[in-house]
């Protein structure tokens, strides 16, 4: 019988979703940094395709 206390062990489903979050997160940060650096290095191909997409919409 559990007694109604959280069991010890593995990681709780909560900890595995605030993990799953954070690698999210990791990965939307490094998708955004690699776009800001292909803005820099780019910024007429970059104002043409925001441009483009202004357009389309």
């Amino acid at each position: 019988a559990g007694g109604g206390h959280p069991q010890l062990g593995g990681p709780s489903e909560m900890d595995q979703r605030l993990d799953i979050a954070r690698i999210e997160g990791q990965v939307k940060a490094s998708s955004v940094k690699k776009v800001a650096e292909f803005v820099e290095r780019h910024p007429d191909e970059s104002s043409a395709i925001l441009r483009s997409w202004v357009h389309e919409g």
